[in-house]
């Protein structure tokens, strides 16, 4: 009977060391699963990445799977479906790390939670043995509770009703004073967004009408800045489309400033290929839409010459010219 029962602990024995091992085996499964979980989008790029250059270089479909594994994993309560190439060793190196960490980070947030319990309950327990380790002199706080005390318990009924009824006045009119705050912040920020609004449809209309300069955030920028800076000026009633023309210079001389001192090479890669073409053609439309200016014809004096030298000739000496 006595080896029966020993034989029955033996096989429970056993059991129990097989099931501890399993349960460690899955927690190492586990912490391997939430570190696969927490890959981020890049891996899962590289991972399609090298499953398409499997297939490019003529990988079965078979052998494609055997590199894919796929985890079922529960985070926060909710099961994510996970998909990782298990021979990418240096992904799964990198997961494992940062997996560590975080339980590293976990680990001390714990520890530090539990000091900070330890040192409430402790404070709570026997507050003058942690005030003098804080270097608190406890008599004399002590004193000092104590002769308070007594001044309040020296007070009349009426003093400790009107120093109650201060006490609530000051609260009371200090949650006004934070009230009217609140308030006039947020209509200040309502008549700023109102004033924003007007001066964007404003910057608006004057582009439209200004064809010399682009409607794009660094011009319309630059035209708030210039508007801002004549009214801090004494020019109260400045508009977007006064300050245009001042702008547009101001624009122009920048970029002088700028490529003057840039090679050639750097221009045309700061420019492209795309705004080098549109000045061409822009420079081709120009000379196409150039009145075209009339053909000078020279003539010569020596036919007028001749001419008005023939009309001198007189009619007699013309004849005896031709009979010589």
């Amino acid at each position: 009977m006595s080896e029966e029962i020993n034989v029955v602990d033996d096989s429970l024995e056993t059991e129990v060391t097989e099931t501890s091992e399993n349960e460690e085996v899955n927690q190492q499964s586990d912490d391997l699963e939430t570190s696969v979980s927490e890959m981020s989008t890049e891996d899962q790029a590289d991972l399609q990445e090298a499953v398409q250059e499997a297939i490019e270089e003529g990988a079965t479909e078979e052998e494609v799977q055997d590199m894919i594994k796929t985890f079922t994993l529960k985070v926060n309560g909710k099961e994510v479906v996970k998909k990782i190439d298990l021979n990418d060793e240096e992904s799964i190196k990198r997961e494992l790390q940062m997996a560590h960490a975080g339980r590293g980070a976990m680990q001390r947030a714990k520890e530090l939670e539990k000091a900070y319990e330890e040192a409430l309950e402790e404070l709570k327990s026997d507050p003058f043995s942690v005030l003098k380790q804080l270097g608190t002199d406890v008599d004399e706080l002590t004193k000092g509770y104590l002769q308070k005390q007594i001044e309040e318990m020296k007070k009349s009924p009426e003093e400790l009703a009107q120093e109650k009824y201060e006490r609530e006045l000051a609260e009371a009119r200090e949650q006004e004073r934070k009230y009217k705050e609140e308030l006039d912040r947020i209509r200040y920020e309502q008549v700023m967004a109102e004033e924003n609004a007007k001066l964007e449809d404003e910057i608006s209309g004057a582009l439209d009408a200004y064809e010399q300069l682009p409607d794009n955030p660094m011009v319309r920028q630059k035209i708030a800045e210039t508007m801002m800076w004549a009214m801090e000026n004494g020019y109260d009633d400045v508009s977007a489309k006064d300050v245009l023309p001042t702008v547009e210079k101001e624009l122009i001389k920048q970029q002088e400033q700028f490529f003057s001192s840039m090679p050639t090479q750097f221009i045309e890669k700061f420019l492209g290929k795309s705004n080098i073409e549109k000045m061409r053609e822009n420079r081709l439309a120009k000379a196409k839409a150039a009145p075209k200016k009339p053909k000078v014809t020279e003539t010569s004096d020596k036919p007028l010459k001749e001419k008005e030298e023939r009309k001198k000739v007189r009619a007699k000496d013309f004849f005896k010219n031709l009979g010589s």
